[in-house]
């Protein structure tokens, strides 16, 4: 394995005499990825890695000093300064499915890193380190612990001459993180204190909407198939808005149970979730996940306004803001777990207000939660590489690649080798299309708009966009 001339940190701790909000309690590293590795999960990689658990403070909501977990990503790229990338994670199962312990979904910070960019992922507030429960789709906290761990994270990188690009930052994350994405980009761009630019985010299919399309779509009529969401949600929100006393006012038996099992870490997310399942489905004939909710709370939620748990609700909505920096959201029209009505909602709510660079992106309108992971990182490298390196787009008349006829109207035909990678068909404006393999370095074109487009290519380790008319 190569090792870089900062693989020797593997151990950097201060006294904690001196502990404040954002010092660097300990930086240990946990493996290094080589490039060889790390392409069996991106085939776009380009480094080594070296993967750091790191630790530092943070306040929590009480003002007091919390010691909080994340995951640092750094490319081995020696006297090369690179970009910093946050990549919120999605919903793990407990404390210790968390990227700080190579799990809880890691491996999309690894991947984000093998193209060069050094990566830090907050495992958040109730995880890893970190005291109490976890602050499950709470903005607020969210973004603090982000924030601190990036101030840290620039301190180290800084101390240790480690090359970087100072007080800038690119933002993305999947699912649960698709949210806490969405809410740092925000809170970024409202405390230009901070002196951090946002260069651009890329949330991927999230929830903004919780008071509305989360809402409707998790407690509705149809069956609901992730109810363990809801407890998470309500122990949540209760640490942050003290809701009620006990989750006995909000919960009723039999599901009340198991749900307090999973609030004193005694089981697994993924255990609450089967259980719930079958319970609802024995006792409701199907997965009606408003069930599990007792009366009082359901007729608050849809009929009582306002109540302080709609408006906890409201308090973590992210749709209804204008961000300057560029964002893509991605998304997949058939997700079961997050309805794709966050991202389309969210995109003409900020277009309404005025946004200009803002994009909700339908990778897949049959792809499900599990099935947009992949097209939906890849399509966030692309719209990340064009903004770092715009310099990379290339005509057909490029040396290295060909392609006719230009107009098309048919077919184009590419003369790529090998270990060239098709990774998207898009139009002008960045929307990718759903295309068939090459037969023959072939592709139909015939059922596309008339316009401009790019098709998107992997080679030598760069990402290309070749540029064709339909006419």
């Amino acid at each position: 394995m190569k090792i870089s001339f900062f693989s020797s940190l593997m151990l950097f701790v201060l006294p904690l005499s001196t502990v404040r909000s954002q010092d660097i309690i300990s930086v240990s590293l946990l493996d290094i990825s080589t490039q060889e590795e790390t392409s069996q999960i991106n085939p776009l990689a380009q480094n080594d890695v070296e993967m750091y658990r790191f630790l530092y403070t943070t306040l929590d909501e009480n003002n007091e000093v919390d010691t909080a977990s994340g995951l640092l990503s750094i490319p081995v790229l020696e006297n090369e300064s690179m970009p910093l990338l946050c990549y919120q994670h999605g919903t793990v199962s407990g404390r210790n499915d968390v990227p700080s312990n190579l799990e809880g979904g890691y491996q999309l910070n690894l991947a984000l890193a093998s193209v060069g960019y050094i990566t830090f992922t907050p495992d958040l507030q109730g995880l890893g380190t970190s005291k109490g429960s976890h602050s499950y789709v709470h903005s607020q906290s969210t973004s603090t612990y982000s924030l601190d761990m990036l101030i840290a994270v620039q301190d180290y990188l800084s101390n240790n001459t480690i090359p970087f690009m100072e007080n800038e930052v690119y933002i993305t994350g999947y699912s649960q993180g698709g949210h806490s994405a969405m809410a740092f980009h925000k809170y970024l761009e409202e405390h230009p204190e901070y002196d951090i630019s946002v260069i651009a985010s890329a949330p991927m299919s999230g929830p903004y909407s919780v008071s509305d399309v989360m809402l409707n779509f998790t407690l509705g009529e149809e069956e609901y198939f992730t109810p363990s969401y809801i407890a998470n949600i309500a122990i949540s929100y209760n640490r942050h808005y003290q809701l009620f006393d006990e989750l006995s006012d909000f919960f009723v038996p039999p599901y009340l149970n198991k749900i307090e099992e999973y609030a004193n870490e005694e089981i697994s997310l993924g255990t609450l979730n089967t259980y719930l399942i079958n319970t609802l489905n024995q006792n409701e004939g199907g997965v009606y996940t408003k069930n599990i909710i007792k009366d009082d709370i359901l007729d608050s939620l849809f009929s009582s306004y306002p109540n302080p748990i709609r408006l906890a609700l409201e308090d973590n909505d992210l749709f209804d803001w204008t961000p300057i920096a560029p964002m893509q959201m991605m998304y997949c029209g058939s997700d079961e777990q997050v309805s794709f009505l966050n991202a389309t909602t969210t995109e003409q709510a900020m277009i309404n207000n005025g946004a200009t660079n803002v994009q909700a992106i339908n990778l897949d309108e049959e792809g499900t939660h599990g099935s947009c992971i992949a097209p939906a990182t890849i399509q966030t490298l692309i719209f990340f590489a064009g903004l770092n390196n715009p310099t990379e787009t290339i005509d057909l008349k490029h040396k290295d690649i060909e392609a006719y006829p230009n107009p098309a109207s048919e077919y184009i035909e590419v003369a790529i080798d090998s270990k060239t990678l098709v990774l998207s068909l898009q139009d002008i404006n960045g929307r990718p299309y759903k295309i068939d393999q090459f037969k023959d370095q072939k592709l139909s074109v015939s059922e596309l708009p008339p316009g401009i487009y790019f098709l998107v290519l992997s080679q030598d380790n760069m990402i290309r966009r070749v540029k064709f008319i339909k006419q």
